[in-house]
């Protein structure tokens, strides 16, 4: 790293991290989470990543060398619009520093098993900051939390969430190699009131005049934002901050995955806001039933 670049080590919620200021001056690099199960996540530091369970063969992120995850970062992984007044800040992006004065960190607990992402808008007065963890009983957590750093109150409207959710049944070399024909056989189902998302193949690959069932799921569920819309197309979290009417069909088909989080958000000085979202693979009718 530059020798300007400091890394210390901080307490957060009592648990020990390494962080690493000013990633904003530090070229992209790679990292990975461990966990104490099946779980494994490669993150890039610009927010691109590839994560699963067990191997490539279940991921919840496609699953493809450092160079394309790295490159993906516009179009996999999180993705975050915070809109006040006229400007609209999209944490993380590359673009970002050219338009308003930014300050970035990263942690990463000292067991490996935490990765916490920061930036801090200077010019907005604004911080935010998202985190993974993994849990045996619910799979991936995505934490966010955004802070009023000013002096004054704010008034937001934020879009926050995950793109290109793998859906369940997709293995690395179809992934791969026939990725626009698996877009082809997606369908998503949300179900408003539990705030879930159901992401599945509508019929399993094959080139036969046979029928083939895919009976496994990737879901998607939010806590912590009850009064949030859910948004489940990438243009529609685009949409949403022209038109806050902007919604999401119950029922989409041949689209890639994706769940945002969307509203307003008021925050007086110093004052936080705090969602999760939490993504698991190959679940069964039984265990989507369960989260309902």
């Amino acid at each position: 790293f530059p020798k300007n670049v400091p890394a210390e080590y901080v307490d957060i919620n009592g648990e020990r991290f390494i962080c690493i200021q000013h990633m904003e001056q530090i070229p992209t690099f790679f990292l990975t989470m461990v966990s104490a199960s099946d779980h494994w996540l490669f993150a890039a530091t610009n927010g691109a990543l590839s994560a699963g369970r067990n191997s490539p063969e279940t991921a919840l992120f496609p699953y493809y060398t450092v160079d394309k995850i790295i490159d993906n970062w516009n179009s996999t992984g999180p993705q975050t619009y915070i809109q006040k007044d006229n400007d609209c800040w999209e944490p993380f992006k590359p673009y970002t520093k050219k338009i308003f004065k930014i300050e970035q960190r990263l942690y990463k607990s000292i067991n490996g098993d935490t990765l916490i992402f920061e930036e801090i808008n200077h010019t907005l007065k604004l911080s935010f900051r998202y985190s993974w963890q993994s849990s045996e009983a619910f799979g991936f957590v995505r934490s966010s939390k955004l802070t009023n750093i000013g002096s004054e109150s704010q008034l937001l409207n934020v879009v926050d969430g995950i793109a290109n959710i793998m859906a369940a049944g997709i293995d690395s070399r179809t992934q791969q190699e026939y990725s626009c024909l698996t877009d082809a056989y997606k369908l998503s189902e949300l179900h408003p009131q539990q705030q879930l998302l159901v992401h599945r193949m509508a019929a399993s690959l094959t080139d036969e005049a046979v029928p083939m069932e895919s009976l496994l799921a990737t879901t998607i569920w939010t806590h912590g934002w009850p009064d949030s819309r859910i948004l489940t197309r990438h243009e529609d979290a685009e949409n949403y901050l022209q038109n806050p009417s902007t919604r999401s069909a119950s029922t989409i088909r041949a689209t890639r995955g994706a769940f945002f989080n969307a509203g307003q958000v008021i925050l007086n000085p110093e004052q936080s806001k705090e969602w999760s979202q939490v993504a698991e693979i190959e679940q069964s009718q039984s265990d989507v039933s369960a989260l309902k």
